[in-house]
């Protein structure tokens, strides 16, 4: 299965996601961001840093067989396109901004001409922010799944400390207790994610 994390606009938290997912999952990551912290979060050879001069043949020589996660950078790439094409679902994180909002509708709609199979996270979700984000993203593009994933401190340690958060939860009741609804929302993602892949 190919999942793609894309958002034209930078900060919207794409390779969180796509370390959470991973993580939950086993899914090997592919990025183009050669700045991004996911390869020095996960086990050597579960992420490839695409370099620029790679082409996107090398996205279509992937084992479909296999779950891989394709964190592009919050930027045009040419291979962009590709990645989405060929994507069994492509999610697309978003904050709760207005500046935000109106790229992510700009990118539903760029993603939606080539691959329909969308699924939108609220990132970063406070009280509310489902519910203004679906107003607004079904009002302007149509009706897609969208999901929050709350704001969590253990989120900012992933990096430094890569765990699943299921298994955070397991190890103890005051984890399950703190990460509990956000490991919740995790599972909802992969859930969504597999029903979209399979529609």
């Amino acid at each position: 299965m190919i999942i793609t994390i894309d958002n034209l606009k930078g900060g919207q938290g794409k390779s969180t996601l796509s370390l959470l997912v991973s993580l939950e999952t086993g899914a090997g990551i592919i990025t183009n961001d050669l700045y991004s912290p996911v390869d020095k979060a996960l086990p050597a050879g579960r992420c490839i840093k695409m370099k620029p001069e790679d082409t996107d043949e090398k996205l279509k020589e992937l084992d479909r067989k296999r779950t891989v996660i394709l964190d592009f950078g919050g930027y045009a790439d040419r291979r962009m396109l590709t990645a989405i094409q060929m994507a069994n679902v492509v999610v697309v994180p978003t904050l709760n901004a207005f500046a935000d909002l109106q790229v992510t509708i700009k990118t539903i709609q760029e993603i939606a001409r080539h691959n329909r199979k969308i699924l939108v996270v609220v990132n970063r979700a406070k009280s509310g922010d489902l519910e203004v984000v679906r107003n607004i993203i079904h009002g302007a593009v149509g009706e897609y799944p969208i999901l929050p994933l709350k704001t969590s401190v253990v989120l900012s340690r992933l990096y430094k400390s890569p765990k699943p958060i299921s298994q955070l939860v397991a190890e103890s009741g005051l984890n399950a207790y703190m990460y509990g609804e956000l490991n919740q929302q995790i599972q909802a993602i992969i859930k969504t994610i597999a029903v979209i892949a399979k529609s």
